[in-house]
């Protein structure tokens, strides 16, 4: 084989990363496959690409809000695949196994997933779903997606304010109001808490 000069392989990586980043944004406006024809672009541009598990799941989620269940499976399944002991992943793929009817692996998914819980009101909420699936009924109808999904934007914010990325954590917590009228908290006020402790850390101070 060729090797590929180091300039070559550093544009060539750059360009599918952005990519990645233009698939995440349509994925967000619920451009579902615009987003996906990113991500394959992506990956045909640099087949050794590395897709984070966090960039599929946003495929994934941003696809079960949009009701794009089926296209999105391969996405849910790829966060899976990378990190399979994660909850959230296996969260995900969950919710998707079950609007494309495939109960048992949702019932499978979702059991593992509460295994790891700590919060007891997540694991209240995984144990109704997966009781509901048990007695033959599909918990997950289109708002309680958008619950879910709510609630994952926050997590997501919470993650990115415990590394110190304020302006990131608030976006992703204003994303979350937006989607769910009846979470009750202010974006930024939240993100400062929670980057606080971050930059004390460091010997900074939030302005």
């Amino acid at each position: 084989t060729l090797a590929v000069d180091p300039e070559t392989y550093a544009s060539r990586l750059a360009t599918a990363q952005q990519f990645v980043n233009l698939g995440l944004k349509l994925a967000e406006q619920g451009q579902i496959e615009q987003a996906l024809a990113k991500f394959f672009d992506a990956q045909q541009t640099d087949p050794e690409i590395a897709i984070s598990v966090s960039h599929w799941q946003t495929l994934c989620w941003f696809g079960l809000l949009h009701q794009h269940a089926a296209p999105v499976k391969e996405a849910c399944e790829q966060a899976v695949a990378l990190r399979p002991a994660l909850k959230d992943s296996r969260k995900s793929r969950g919710v998707n196994r079950a609007l494309l009817d495939n109960t048992e692996g949702a019932i499978a998914d979702l059991k593992y997933s509460l295994q790891r819980w700590n919060d007891e009101e997540d694991r209240k909420q995984v144990q109704g779903w997966v009781t509901a699936l048990e007695n033959g009924e599909n918990p997950f109808t289109a708002s309680t997606v958008v619950v879910i999904v709510a609630q994952w934007l926050v997590g997501q914010g919470q993650e990115l304010a415990k590394k110190g990325q304020l302006e990131e954590a608030t976006a992703k917590f204003k994303e979350a109001l937006a989607l769910d009228s009846t979470l009750v908290f202010d974006p930024e006020a939240k993100a400062k808490q929670l980057v606080a402790p971050v930059l004390v850390e460091q010997g900074q101070a939030l302005a």
